[in-house]
């Protein structure tokens, strides 16, 4: 979801900056999401708790996608991108 955020609402000269950082956060998160998942899981001593554990905090993005993510279908992009230049 996020590329498609990216794509969307950056201007196109900070794009690939833009794509770089969001790489940059998936690799992070997904090392850290192996490594949380992995002490939990020892903790634990059970997947399915730790899949819970990882999974719950990730339902906060269906508030916050349609709270923040504003809708560009139909709508000029160049006009999206001097919004966010002014």
């Amino acid at each position: 979801m996020i590329r498609i955020i990216i794509q969307e609402l950056v201007p196109t000269d900070k794009r690939g900056t833009g794509l770089g950082i969001r790489s940059l956060a998936t690799s992070l998160g997904t090392t850290g999401g192996f490594i949380l998942g992995f002490v939990f899981t020892i903790v634990f001593k059970d997947l399915g708790i730790s899949f819970i554990i990882l999974s719950a905090p990730l339902l906060i993005n269906i508030i916050l996608i349609p709270k923040f993510v504003k809708e560009t279908k139909g709508t000029d992009l160049s006009e999206v991108e001097l919004r966010l230049k002014g």
